[in-house]
């Protein structure tokens, strides 16, 4: 019957994310990236070949791209962690100090360029979806493109939280 069929669609992306979920956090993050990139491919061919997404299909996903993974895990946790780091300074900064404002200051600045590297990646996580043959560096390079073309986007993003901080 077709409520089978969807009920039991609806339960194998609820197993599938869950496996996720539980892989990223057993595995420290270390494999967050590549289990993302992994899910959206799957999933991708899901509805684009209405191929039914499997456990098995997600874990060949996972060796399949896992020389563009890794590199996309230590960029993006490279750059999680510096801008962890940044942001910890200026709440210290916010906190230690009689003048805040320079603190605040430069969180109106740390987080949109957080918003614009979050783009980045997202766009290169894209990016490889639909073209696998490029390098790595090449990959980076029209991501950035990509994030510059919707840069009225990334804008009201960082317009929108500019105005949310300030007021």
């Amino acid at each position: 019957s077709p409520f089978f069929k969807y009920s039991k669609l609806a339960f194998d992306i609820l197993v599938l994310n869950i496996i996720f979920i539980l892989i990223s956090l057993l595995s420290l993050f270390v494999l967050f990236f590549p289990g993302l990139v992994s899910i959206h491919k799957v999933m991708n061919n899901f509805v684009n070949n209405r191929d039914l997404p499997t456990y098995k299909t997600y874990f060949l996903e996972i060796k399949k791209q896992w020389s563009f993974t890794w590199r996309l895990s230590l960029l993006g946790w490279t750059i999680i962690l510096i801008l962890g780091a940044l942001v910890y300074l200026d709440i210290s900064i916010i906190i230690n100090t009689t003048q805040s404002y320079i603190g605040y200051g430069s969180l109106i600045i740390i987080i949109p360029v957080i918003l614009v590297f979050v783009s980045i990646l997202v766009n290169l996580m894209l990016y490889n979806n639909y073209y696998d043959d490029d390098t790595f560096k090449m990959m980076i390079k029209k991501s950035a493109l990509i994030t510059l073309k919707k840069k009225l986007l990334t804008f009201l993003n960082i317009i929108i939280f500019v105005c949310f901080v300030v007021l």
